[in-house]
């Protein structure tokens, strides 16, 4: 391959290890001066803050001063920064002037500040904060993050937040805090998937549906949420048979009869949903099959926050990727593909507010950057039992100097302690750059968040250590927090456990009913289910062509529409006139000149189509129940409606259901609108009223036809 390259380029040099140079050397070799193939390495010695990779930024300065090879390097320094206000490259220059050294030191790996010159103009809202806190409060600097996050929301809602911190540990509490603030916050690649409680009870669930013998799984089942029995309960249950499977257990009357009153009621319950699930596992994929179980056991009422539902939509992605031929080859071993906290995680988006780790954001920049932490230390390194570095010498020759701990931590052996210490020196001088990245990430403003006990200095290797020449008579000024009681309370674990579903979801009709619309029918839980089942239907008449469908045909599959039903939680004495309402909105539309239209096979016709797209927030996700090109160019988004009305004002309401849905088929114009430049109309079709409402978006930014 090196005979055929003319012309690299390596980017983010300064993160370059041993093993990379070598490689690079190789390309390289026989190349001359002048020969017409160029070598051109970018990096920021500054900004090398991979150490754990094995990076060594010294190889940057040798490169620099030696080249490589045979071939020279010219030096080139870039000293304009188009990303910072002035009034931040102000306070980087002043202060990473003193933090970092006066001159390279090859040797030790230490790089020396270079200043930079602002381009963009001075705005009235730029600047650096440094938040001085006092005293020995756990949760001050997470409140002041809070504090930040509204006035910075306030002055600009659409400005994009970043909180950084030097390790996740220091995160501890904040997302708690921040929840209850109702912004659009998202933790990147900071905590594992299995830590968050909706994805540990979707792993014990699919643990327990693929493998009876379970009995961890099969007890976590009971106790969560959608059942939630209590200890006594469980104790009953199991206690004095440990060998029989949980599931055999439920199934014997004798020992359900044992528990409360409540707990029976709950045990029965969720057994009928899982009896049912058991007898549907071949009719579906598995992970659609685990996550129909889960809502049939009324898992997403278990979820405090949106968020939480994303996590479990990334639980069920995730899981289509652990299978092993279509099924799960080991449940066992299933929660360790849960443990990283990348597996699953969006990148960076810039915008919003992102709470990420220094170390992520690198290559990153957003209006405002909170930096937090800057106090705390991290954990100290553990011993090993071989210490080496790799060193390049002046005559270019590379060495390695290997020592092995001693048996007796008392005995010193001065290769190994000099060795330790030359480590410990290129951390130290590491952290300095890492708090270099975090600080150039901001583009309007910067605010630094750093917590210090009454009377006290920062302890050495902080990054508010690095700090302290200019920031200590901020803390000299600070006042004392009121809460230093860290005294350790004792921990009282609550049973969450889900209301009575049906007396819930009756209390719930009756309030809606009269509150928001007393002259429609209110579509209640099975009534949510009949049009998620119709919908699925739709698309497979659509696929198959509706000329294969007829009213016979539709009326045959009546028993599968009850299963699917059972399966998404209709309680058993709906299932008859569920179903039957599925039949009637199908053959509905089959019987209906418009229906049959909407379901034929037009140009880039599709059901169900899933679509991405950049909304305000960020990535949005979106799903269009049918969409196609007609004859004459028009691109058709249509809805489907089972809502069912009966007496009078039916225009009345129509009319009020396309203003209920409206705003949500013009974003999917919208979107679509971005993907391609032609003519749209929305429509809203109702199988059980054979009624089809369309009409033109309001704005798409292509000329709509006048309808024929």
């Amino acid at each position: 391959m090196d005979r055929r390259l003319q012309h690299v380029l390596v980017d983010e040099f300064q993160d370059t290890s041993y093993t990379q140079l070598k490689l690079l050397e190789l390309l390289t070799a026989g190349w001359e001066q002048s020969d017409g193939r160029t070598l051109f390495l970018v990096g920021d010695p500054m900004q090398s803050i991979y150490r754990f990779r094995n990076a060594d930024m010294s190889l940057f300065l040798n490169t620099k001063l030696r080249g490589i090879g045979e071939i020279r390097c010219e030096p080139l320094t870039l000293e304009r920064n188009f990303r910072s206000r002035p009034n931040i490259i102000k306070w980087i220059n002043k202060t990473f002037s003193q933090v970092f050294p006066q001159q390279d030191d090859p040797k030790s790996g230490e790089a020396k500040f270079n200043p930079c010159k602002w381009t963009r103009k001075h705005s009235n809202d730029e600047g650096v904060e440094v938040h001085a806190l006092r005293g020995s409060d756990p949760t001050a600097e997470v409140k002041r993050v809070a504090d930040i996050l509204i006035k910075e929301r306030a002055n600009s809602p659409t400005r994009s937040i970043a909180i950084l911190v030097q390790s996740r540990s220091h995160l501890s509490g904040l997302t708690e805090q921040l929840r209850p603030l109702d912004l659009p916050i998202r933790a990147i690649e900071i905590t594992a998937p299995n830590q968050h409680q909706v994805v540990q009870d979707l792993i014990g669930l699919t643990r327990a549906l693929t493998h009876r013998g379970d009995r961890i799984a099969w007890l976590g089942v009971l106790r969560a949420p959608w059942c939630g029995l209590s200890w006594q309960d469980l104790h009953s249950l199991c206690a004095d048979d440990r060998q029989s499977p949980i599931w055999a257990l439920m199934n014997d009357d004798e020992r359900v009869g044992r528990l409360s009153r409540e707990g029976r009621e709950r045990l029965i319950s969720v057994r009928g949903v899982l009896q049912l699930a058991f007898q549907t596992r071949s009719e579906q994929a598995f992970p659609r099959w685990i996550e129909r179980v889960w809502m049939s056991l009324d898992g997403p009422a278990c979820l405090d926050y949106l968020d939480e539902l994303d996590r479990a939509d990334r639980f069920f992605l995730t899981l289509a990727e652990s299978l092993t031929q279509g099924d799960l080859d080991d449940p066992v071993q299933l929660e360790r593909r849960f443990m990283d906290p990348r597996v699953g995680a969006d990148p960076p988006r810039e915008k919003g507010i992102e709470i990420m780790t220094i170390h992520r954001a690198k290559g990153l920049e957003f209006d405002t950057v909170v930096i937090l932490g800057l106090g705390r230390g991290l954990p100290p390194e553990g011993q090993k039992g071989l210490n080496w570095i790799e060193r390049r010498n002046e005559d270019g020759s590379e060495d390695v100097l290997l020592a092995p701990a001693t048996a007796n931590p008392q005995q010193t052996n001065v290769l190994t302690e000099w060795i330790r210490r030359t480590d410990r020196n290129k951390n130290l001088s590491e952290r300095a750059r890492v708090l270099y990245v975090a600080a150039t990430r901001a583009r309007e403003r910067l605010h630094l968040i750093g917590q210090l006990a009454e009377n006290q200095v920062p302890r050495p290797s902080t990054l508010l250590d690095y700090l302290w020449p200019i920031v200590s008579k901020t803390f000299e000024d600070a006042e004392i927090s009121g809460n230093t009681d860290q005294t350790v309370k004792e921990i009282r674990p609550v049973l969450r456990r889900l209301v009575d579903p049906a007396r819930a979801l009756k209390q719930s009709e009756e309030k809606l009913v009269k509150a928001v619309r007393p002259q429609f029918e209110w579509a209640g839980q099975a009534a949510v289910q009949v049009g998620t089942v119709v919908h699925r239907w739709l698309s497979q008449i659509a696929e198959d062509g509706p000329g294969e469908w007829n009213a016979r045909r539709v009326a045959s599959n009546q028993s599968r529409f009850r299963s699917e039903l059972g399966l998404l939680g209709v309680e058993s004495r709906e299932l008859s006139w569920a179903s039957a309402r599925i039949v009637q909105a199908l053959q509905k539309t089959l019987d209906d000149e418009c229906g049959r239209w909407i379901l034929t096979n037009h140009t880039e016709a599709r059901s169900e189509l899933e679509v991405t797209v950049t909304g305000e927030t960020g990535l949005e996700h979106i799903r269009l129940d049918r969409t196609f090109i007609d004859e004459h160019g028009v691109r058709w988004i249509i809805d489907y409606k089972t809502s069912a009305h009966e007496g009078g004002a039916t225009e009345e309401f129509l009319d009020s259901e396309v203003e209920r849905y409206g705003s949500q088929l013009e974003r999917y114009a919208l979107a679509m609108s971005q993907m391609e430049k032609r003519a749209i109309r929305l429509g809203l079709y109702f199988p059980l009223l054979q009624v089809f409402k369309d009409w033109e978006p309001l704005k798409t930014g292509v000329d709509q036809p006048v309808p024929s």
